[in-house]
């Protein structure tokens, strides 16, 4: 005998202020039964795929909790009912829907992590929600499908990174988890999801290891410029981006690939940085904008809205997000293969190119503050720097072509 649920707005019946009824829709031998919830919202403020209130809706937090807490009591029934091997009937479904709830602690880390990834995705913030999504997959490998947020206990994390060091996983990897993880534990407590005293990052702390440094020396940089490379082949291209990245003071390979025509106007780029919102508008050297030309040509000739190849016309968040983790997972490869060819052994990644810049740049007697500017960066304390002037976009971009000219011996780059 085969079950289920679904939590549906119902369409047919609107109120006269413009609200829909939520309601449980349970399946049973293709004999539907409905219990309301006693919840009405508007029709633009409920996501039909994934079952869950958008952020949008003025009642927000109570709607979702109440849509989650449903969700938890059913899934649970059905859970038990399984493995007790006992038969479940509507009726079995809606005495635990009606069943009063012990605790808000009753939500399941999914169904919650859902609606915050859902509304990560409307914000495009899709590196963060792509980052939750991972993590929670994660943690729930190492539990059940079923687990609560409050399952999430000191004991459970302890566990957890134990089995993740002894698959071999390294310590910041599993850092990167837990820290999601933990944010979306402090955002059950703000919203009154679960209480304050289940909290388990009072106890456990999250550890990090030191990485190295993630820097080339310029006489690398010139070894790297110096390998001949088959024109259009995967190196010369992955190449050519790592080497835009670093005359573009570092340009961070998501906001690179993610450019389009109207940024670039043939003499400057401008944009706004995907992780802060920062606004910048950066000088185009003469490499640069040889390789822009060369690949804006490509681009308009195969009707892509991007100016670099790969990404297509995708404007999908998380998806563009998976092709950029793809990019760099592909660009770190071939920079260590070209590298190895003349005998340096860094494990280059994208990174490398941002790193070495601020490097290049301390070098060259360039201040910390500049630099973080220049980066991005909040500088020196919090409170007090944001009295201080900003370093204007002509200093900056004189720097970059100071550091751009201390590689290739001028200011236009190879």
């Amino acid at each position: 005998m085969s079950i289920s649920y679904k939590v549906i707005l119902d369409q047919r019946r609107p109120k006269a202020n413009g609200l829909y009824p939520l309601k449980v829709r349970v399946m049973e031998n293709r004999k539907n039964t409905e219990v309301s919830l006693g919840i009405s919202i508007r029709k633009e403020h409920w996501n039909e795929t994934e079952q869950i209130v958008l952020t949008s809706d003025p009642d927000y937090k109570q709607n979702s909790f109440k849509v989650n807490n449903v969700k938890t009591k059913l899934d649970k029934a059905l859970l038990l009912a399984e493995a007790e091997g006992t038969l479940v009937i509507t009726e079995t479904l809606i005495q635990a829907l009606n069943k009063p709830s012990s605790s808000s602690a009753n939500t399941s880390l999914r169904s919650y992590s859902n609606s915050l990834i859902l509304a990560l995705k409307e914000a495009k913030k899709a590196g963060t929600a792509l980052a939750y999504q991972d993590a929670v997959n994660s943690i729930i490998k190492h539990g059940k499908e079923s687990m609560l947020i409050t399952d999430v206990s000191y004991s459970f994390l302890e566990r957890y990174k134990l089995a993740m060091l002894k698959q071999g996983v390294k310590l910041n990897s599993i850092s990167a988890y837990l820290r999601s993880i933990r944010a979306i534990y402090n955002k059950a407590i703000k919203q009154k999801i679960v209480p304050r005293s289940a909290y388990p990052f009072d106890d456990f702390k999250i550890q990090i290891e030191e990485t190295n440094n993630r820097r080339l020396t310029i006489e690398q940089m010139k070894m790297l410029a110096s390998v001949d490379l088959p024109t259009f082949s995967a190196r010369w291209h992955y190449r050519n981006f790592f080497f835009m990245s670093f005359c573009l003071i570092g340009m961070n390979f998501v906001d690179m690939f993610t450019l389009s025509g109207d940024q670039y106007d043939g003499f400057y780029i401008r944009y706004k940085r995907h992780k802060t919102g920062k606004l910048y508008c950066i000088t185009v050297p003469t490499m640069v904008k040889n390789l822009l030309d060369f690949y804006s040509k490509q681009s308009s000739k195969n009707g892509h809205k991007y100016i670099l190849p790969t990404m297509g016309n995708e404007d999908d968040p998380i998806k563009q997000c998976k092709l950029i983790k793809q990019i760099c997972k592909n660009c770190s490869k071939h920079m260590r293969k070209i590298g190895a060819s003349v005998d340096i052994r860094e494990p280059i990644s994208s990174y490398y190119a941002r790193y070495t810049w601020a490097n290049i740049a301390r070098k060259l007697g360039y201040s910390k503050d500049l630099i973080s500017e220049a980066l991005g960066h909040e500088y020196g304390n919090k409170v007090t720097s944001i009295y201080l002037d900003k370093y204007d976009t002509e200093r900056i971009n004189e720097a970059n072509l100071s550091v751009i000219k201390a590689v290739w011996n001028k200011e236009g780059g190879c």
